[in-house]
């Protein structure tokens, strides 16, 4: 079951809904199996962030916006683009946290997890900084302050040495 393509230049406006629906599923899976009182595999959030990736790429261009310029400029992205880039990264710290406070893994991994979670957390700021440049307002439900608060302290501590 799914929707017919709409036709080119045009978009349905369900579709953004859609797509963080889909992504909802996704971080209530990471929320259960990493951020719970037993321990989390590696393996489980290497797929966790490999279902995100896939949501990704599977969204359609309307949907997709990237850095630098995550503020849709045209009629041709969805209004809620922006949004879903927001809500990628966001999810993407969440998924690289937990392996930064391990004390089993090899530093390799180590490092991967904090070039991941500098990455995003500087994604998360520039889609936040645009948006307000330009005037626009992410319609998602996290407080903006905890966001930028929580992805200024992510760019910090990867900084420091290991």
């Amino acid at each position: 079951m799914g929707f017919l393509p709409t036709p080119p230049g045009n978009f349905s406006m369900i579709s953004a809904g859609l797509a963080l629906f889909r992504v909802s599923k996704i971080l209530s899976r990471l929320l259960t199996q990493a951020y719970s009182p037993n321990r989390v595999s590696l393996s489980t959030l290497q797929n966790l962030e490999t279902e995100l990736n896939d949501w990704r790429n599977g969204l359609p261009g309307y949907l997709r916006v990237d850095l630098p310029n995550c503020a849709p400029s045209s009629t041709n992205f969805h209004t809620h683009a922006p949004m879903l880039l927001l809500v990628h990264h966001w999810i993407r710290t969440l998924i690289h946290r937990p392996v930064l406070a391990s004390t089993l893994l090899k530093k390799d991994e180590t490092i991967k997890a904090t070039v991941s979670l500098a990455e995003s957390s500087r994604a998360v700021i520039t889609i936040l900084t645009t948006l307000q440049e330009k005037n626009i307002s992410p319609s998602i439900c996290l407080p903006q302050d905890l966001v930028l608060f929580s992805a200024c302290l992510s760019v910090h501590s990867s900084y420091l040495p290991f």
